[in-house]
């Protein structure tokens, strides 16, 4: 038995698998005749449920909606659970690889193997606003 060899698997007959070929760009000339203005193409981004409610809180934030704490500035809202308790922070990390990170402020809470996640808008001063980055 310890001399015994495994058997080469065998290919059944007639289940020829084909190579997928890829597909490859032609490009030979310029067409200068067919330029387009940048704003003459489509709009093409993606919306997911998350951007559309982000969307939604800081439409809030601008009706003063949002609740605001003793200090003056906004509470975070709680936007969604997960059944697990990485959820929320890999939600987080995809909202601000999206850039989202710019206008929103993130907190992951986990609570017994599952995770919430908070939001609020960034404020900026009314100077800033005007006249840009400082």
């Amino acid at each position: 038995m310890a001399n015994a060899k495994a058997k080469a698997p065998t290919k059944a007959v007639g289940t020829a698998v084909e190579k997928a070929t890829r597909p490859q760009a032609i490009v030979d000339t310029i067409d200068f005749d067919s330029a387009m203005e940048d704003t003459s193409f489509p709009e093409t981004v993606r919306r997911s449920k998350w951007t559309d409610l982000l969307d939604t809180l800081y439409d809030a934030t601008a009706e003063d909606k949002v609740p605001r704490g003793e200090d003056g500035s906004l509470k975070f809202v709680r936007l969604g659970s997960f059944g697990n308790t990485n959820g929320a922070r890999t939600q987080i990390r995809s909202l601000k690889s999206k850039g989202l990170g710019d206008t929103y402020e993130f907190k992951a809470v986990a609570k017994s193997g599952t995770s919430e996640l908070w939001a609020r808008v960034r404020e900026v001063d009314g100077e800033e606003m005007e006249t840009g980055d400082e």
